[in-house]
Parts: C-alpha cells; structure tokens; sequence
C-alpha cells in the first residue's frame, strides 16, 4: 500500500512540473511557453509599449499531449491513392508505346537491309 501511494505522490508531482520550456523572440518582443502534463502557461514580459501578459490554461498541457499521443497512434501509413496508381501505370504504358515506336522504324530498316543483301 505504502508503494501506491509512493506512486500516486511521485505521478501528481510529475503532472505540475513543466516538462517543456521554450522562449521565443521575435524583434524585441520575448515570450516565454511552460508547458506540463495538466497545464499551459505563457509569459511575455513587459516592454516599452506593453505591459507584461501571463495567460494559463489548465489542462492545455493535458489537450496537447493527448493529441500528441493520438496523432503517434492513429498515424495512416503512406498508401498510395488509386488514381495516383493509374497515373503511373499510365504514364509507363506511354513510355512504353514510345519505345515501341521507336524500335519499329529500327527493325523495318534492318529487315529491308537484310532483304536487299
């Protein structure tokens, strides 16, 4: 029992601490991102024309990393589409019937140069 509650303190903890900080810039404007299992937090400090902005939405971190999850579980193998397959074939028979015709003339003149011998 003692172990389950270990593991039950050890999961809430892990739940609040951000797992993911980014900072991005862009110009002189800064912007902080925290980002944990149960919580979203971003932070821009203030600037000369601003004031500082701090927006936290509970459970974004949960949205985020369920989609994330989904996205890892549920992803289609590349297949190719019919019409892409019919396309292919399509443009191989072309390229075929070119070298075909191509061949031909070739053959005609070596048959007639093998007649006039």
């Amino acid at each position: 029992m003692k172990l389950i509650r270990s593991l039950a303190g050890l999961a809430a903890v892990l739940s609040v601490v951000p797992y993911k900080v980014e900072k991005k810039e862009c110009g002189e404007k800064k912007s902080y991102s925290l980002t944990s299992l149960t919580w979203k937090a971003d932070y821009t400090p203030d600037t000369e024309t601003e004031e500082a902005t701090l927006n936290i939405d509970l459970l974004g971190g949960l949205v985020d990393t369920v989609n994330a999850v989904k996205s890892k579980i549920f992803e289609k193998k590349a297949t190719p589409d019919f019409c892409e397959t019919v396309e292919v074939e399509t443009e191989a028979a072309e390229v075929e019937e070119a070298e075909e015709t191509a061949e031909e003339p070739a053959n005609q003149e070596s048959a007639s140069e093998e007649v006039s011998e």
